[in-house]
């Protein structure tokens, strides 16, 4: 279960938190940079900060998008590129 979440964004910057209650109870947060590169139709977010608690999950957090290997998204060290037009070309195509 996820309570008490809260997301923010203001002039390209974003940072999050929500409490995870399972049979540990952490906070997540995250936070980083976030660009519109409206010429290329591409969202670009560099990841700065991923914690559970006081661990850093950044590098597992950027491995598992990676892993996923969607062809809308490239995962280059802590930047996601978010290709915008094959997003909604592949999700119109169904």
């Amino acid at each position: 279960t996820a309570r008490n979440f809260l997301f923010n964004v203001k002039k390209g910057k974003f940072n999050g938190k929500v409490l995870l209650d399972s049979w540990i109870n952490a906070n997540l947060y995250i936070g980083g940079e976030i660009k519109n590169l409206a010429k290329e139709n591409k969202l670009q977010i560099n990841l700065k900060r991923a914690k559970l608690g006081y661990f850093s999950i950044k590098r597992l957090v950027l491995k598992n998008i990676k892993k996923l290997a969607l062809d809308s998204v490239v995962v280059n060290g802590q930047v996601i590129t978010v290709n915008l037009g094959k997003v909604l070309v592949t999700s119109t195509k169904k």
